[in-house]
């Protein structure tokens, strides 16, 4: 592979990022760099990925990123880097051809499809029904980062390249592996989340769904994620929960969090100065908001909850169950040796007891 060199701002290079199992790319215009090459011998270069047909189609990655690394592991340990100069690239191209080797879709290039199918692998002599026929397969690429690998149906983020000399002007959509578009390019960042994407506009953040159905606006500072929620905030607080598998939006409006903290669905909360557990999904109190302080603690293999009120230490499990009356001046930090039980001081003296369970 050969390095070129262009004047002025005229290559356009993707960065790949991965996240939850979906390709980002980032396109912008750079003056220097060093790129993969389009010319294929008998087997992929680490550059040039072939993904098996689908419905008829091909999807062909130009893996600047691996390419880029795989120099970089080459060079890392020499004396002296060569005299030439290459540039981290922004991103991967992708193309799509169909039985024929005809291009019929391209992402994130300024090649003509002429030369394009010219310079790639022609297809093997199969008959063009086996290809429409073959199913979703993974693909892992061999190359310097042989661990990623594209699933056939899952969505891609392609990228507006036009004018965008900062990375910061760059606007994202989604495309599948056909080539199809799924969400118009728009944004400035779409994260995939349980199957939905968390996108961001003009620095606010919103919920859309694969089916371009917005479920929540685009009208907050910030967001959370979690195991099963994902939390929008505005000014600081926590607004709105989006629960994935029941598809429900929750208004957190009631609450603040001082301290965001979850089993599944349950959460430190405070009310009125006062802190409690609360089931945010059944809206159930699982811990009065009546505690003057409340922290997450170890317990065996376990978290409990080690609450404080009137200068006085308690002790609950996550199902609000209690472990300790509120009436210690202090328990320890439960230890190994401990077995079931807790160290405890109560007026001037220190034992262990052991903690009820339902």
């Amino acid at each position: 592979m050969d390095c070129k060199r262009k004047i002025g701002f005229t290559n356009r290079l993707l960065f790949k990022r991965i996240r939850s199992g979906f390709f980002i790319f980032f396109l912008v215009f750079l003056g220097s760099n060093c790129y993969a090459q389009y010319g294929i011998e008998k087997k992929p270069r680490v550059d040039t990925v072939y993904y098996p047909f689908y419905n008829g189609i091909q999807m062909v990655e130009i893996d600047h990123s691996s390419y880029y690394n795989r120099l970089s592991i080459e060079h890392r340990n020499m004396s002296q880097m060569p005299h030439w100069h290459y540039t981290q690239p922004i991103g991967d191209e992708y193309l799509f051809r169909d039985s024929f080797g005809r291009i019929i879709k391209s992402f994130n290039t300024n090649l003509n499809s002429d030369s394009m199918e010219t310079a790639l692998r022609k297809v093997p002599f199969v008959n063009t029904l086996y290809h429409r026929q073959t199913d979703p397969k993974l693909f892992e690429n061999k190359g310097s980062r042989p661990s990623y690998k594209s699933i056939f149906n899952y969505s891609i983020q392609e990228y507006d390249y036009s004018d965008t000399l900062k990375r910061n002007s760059l606007r994202e959509g989604l495309i599948d592996t056909l080539g199809n578009i799924i969400v118009s390019v728009e944004f400035t960042d779409v994260i995939v989340v349980h199957g939905d994407f968390v996108v961001q506009s003009e620095g606010k953040w919103g919920l859309i769904t694969a089916e371009k159905d917005l479920l929540i606006p685009v009208l907050y500072n910030g967001y959370d994620i979690g195991d099963e929620l994902i939390f929008f905030r505005d000014s600081g607080k926590y607004k709105l929960a989006y629960h994935a598998d029941t598809k429900k939006i929750i208004s957190l409006d009631a609450f603040l969090y001082p301290v965001f903290y979850k089993w599944d669905s349950l959460f430190i909360v405070k009310r009125d100065d006062n802190l409690g557990l609360i089931n945010i999904l059944t809206n159930e109190i699982t811990i009065p908001c009546e505690f003057e302080n409340l922290n997450v603690v170890s317990y065996k293999d376990e978290l409990v909850v080690k609450a404080y009120q009137k200068n006085k230490f308690g002790m609950f499990d996550e199902q609000g169950g209690l472990m300790l009356q509120c009436k210690y001046d202090v328990i320890h930090h439960w230890r190994r040796e401990y077995g079931r039980s807790f160290k405890v001081e109560l007026d001037g003296k220190t034992f262990m007891v052991e903690p009820n369970r339902r």
